[in-house]
């Protein structure tokens, strides 16, 4: 009997200067037990499961619903699960295309034809730093989150929106 194996897609993002202008600003605040994502991206979607052997027929999935290019519009910060209890601290992203409905339409084509989802997909948007202690992490709010958030403000009044051309599709199997 084959297993199931993970797959993850996203869209590959470059602009590696804007992240190091927010990295250089914020790393003083972040505190310790929240880690920063190197690999900048639009994720479509963290957690498929499709039997071994068969990610070119899930890659077909995809690219069915998903354009190999897209254009995104980073506007703003914003926290997940809260504002006041950020596990996440990612950047807002709009596309030039109707993302949660393609997100709802492939999770659906992938259970459909033999494949299912591992948790359900999040609006679009860019990881910049994510919480160490996941288990634990709800209960613990850093201690600077007032100051943290300022910090963001300053970053967006200073350099968003800005706009992403030409992102790159990318299936790949889960780490």
């Amino acid at each position: 009997m084959s297993r199931k194996v993970q797959y993850w897609t996203y869209y590959d993002l470059n602009f590696h200067s804007l992240t190091k202008q927010i990295w250089s600003v914020l790393d003083e605040e972040i505190p310790g037990h929240y880690q920063k994502e190197l690999n900048l991206h639009i994720t479509i979607h963290p957690r498929f499961q499709f039997l071994e052997g068969e990610k070119e027929r899930f890659k077909h999935y995809v690219y069915e619903y998903f354009p190999q290019n897209i254009n995104a519009r980073i506007t703003d910060f914003y926290y997940h699960p809260t504002n006041h209890q950020p596990m996440v601290i990612c950047l807002a992203v709009d596309t030039d295309i109707n993302f949660q409905q393609r997100q709802r339409e492939l999770c659906n084509a992938i259970e459909r034809n033999g494949g299912s989802t591992v948790v359900n997909p999040a609006p679009p948007h860019v990881t910049l730093y994510k919480s160490k202690d996941k288990g634990k992490g709800f209960r613990r709010i850093p201690p600077n989150v007032n100051q943290i958030k300022t910090r963001c403000d300053k970053i967006r009044a200073k350099n968003l929106p800005i706009t992403v051309t030409d992102a790159k599709l990318v299936v790949e199997k889960a780490k």
